[in-house]
């Protein structure tokens, strides 16, 4: 039994041996690590129509001659990291319930950033983006954040017998802005 005893009692210091040593031979423990961090810039090119509904209203004997206009205080938001171009289209003629409509080229429309002047004066194309967006300024405008646009809508008909043999009622079209970078 002393034999038995001292056999196991040489076996576990054995055991106990191998495991202090194992222990003594690992990696000691990380005080710190590394994490790489990147910083990505995106480019943003966002527009926000702000007020969306714009109504050119004949209520006077005069604005069948003269036409109607709008000023739109504030009209377009933008945000772009690069400089931009501003352009309008419209994909349809201004159209009644019951089908008759008003072509997009009776509409005129100019845009200005809200502390600035106003670009150029366009007539509206009712053809595919690609081909009937038309440039509201000359050159690239400046990239920003919180950029407002005011916009104004002119409508004028060719003359006073168009507007007089015009059908009553409300006429619609969605006007449609985009801004590409420049």
């Amino acid at each position: 039994m002393k034999t038995k005893n001292f056999l196991l009692t040489g076996a576990l210091l054995i055991v106990a041996l191998f495991s202090v040593n194992g222990v003594m031979a690992a990696e000691p423990i990380a005080t710190q690590s590394n994490a790489k961090v990147s910083i990505i810039i995106d480019d943003i090119l966002s527009i926000q129509v702000l007020t969306p509904e714009v109504k050119l209203i004949y209520d006077d004997p005069n604005d069948f001659t003269a036409g109607v206009s709008e000023e739109m205080g504030e009209h377009l938001l933008i945000n772009a990291t690069r400089s931009f171009d501003l352009k309008v289209f419209t994909l349809s003629p201004f159209t009644k319930e019951g089908g008759t409509t008003i072509e997009g080229s009776t509409i005129e429309i100019s845009a200005k950033a809200s502390n600035g002047s106003y670009g150029n004066t366009v007539t509206l194309n009712a053809n595919a983006a690609n081909e009937g967006a038309q440039s509201l300024f000359d050159s690239p405008q400046e990239a920003g954040f919180g950029l407002k646009y005011d916009v104004n809508y002119l409508h004028q008909f060719s003359d006073a017998n168009t507007a007089i043999n015009t059908a009553t009622g409300v006429y619609k079209a969605d006007v449609t802005y985009q801004i590409t970078a420049s």
